[in-house]
């Protein structure tokens, strides 16, 4: 299957905070798209999920230097396309990590919505940003047949008794 959506096989792709539901399956996605994925994480525990999962690399963006080595690991240019769910916090950061002509994908902001824009970044370096939310369900066939062939396995982070589920409400 060829990668959608701009991607080619071969692009390093950086998933900020890979973590997250989400980003565990993103990591087995680009393995399936022949993407190079760097996951980011906030812990050493997360970045070897992350890795298990798919990752190519792994960087901690706790780290305050972590968007240099973001460019270390693809030999100085940057991420091609990033995604990031993160928002104000780290996206100066998310700005630096990414090539010259590269794209970045603002999918939330569970760390705020308004942060700092280092608007010569932008331009000089010819970078676009768009938003995203969620995709036509005609997105969806294409990655149901990597369920199918095994490509993307669910990840379970917990097991429960069935008698839990009617007391969900207070498991979280």
């Amino acid at each position: 299957t060829q990668p959608q959506g701009g991607l080619q096989a071969g692009d390093f792709v950086l998933f900020h905070a890979a973590a997250g539901g989400v980003g565990l399956i993103a990591c087995q996605w680009a393995r399936a798209l022949g993407l190079r994925l760097i996951a980011t994480a906030g812990s050493e525990d997360k970045l070897r999920r992350a890795k298990a999962l798919g990752a190519d690399e792994t960087v901690n963006y706790t780290h305050p230097d972590w968007p240099k080595e973001v460019r270390r690991l693809t030999g100085g240019k940057g991420a091609d396309k990033v995604v990031d769910h993160t928002g104000a916090l780290y996206f100066e950061g998310v700005i630096k990590a990414t090539a010259n002509g590269g794209r970045i994908a603002i999918a939330g902001a569970s760390s705020g919505y308004e942060g700092t824009l280092p608007f010569a970044h932008v331009f000089y370096r010819q970078l676009s940003i768009l938003g995203s939310t969620m995709a036509s369900k005609s997105r969806l066939f294409p990655i149901l047949r990597f369920v199918e062939e095994g490509k993307l396995k669910p990840v379970v982070g917990q097991v429960l008794p069935l008698e839990a589920a009617a007391e969900g409400h207070r498991l979280l």
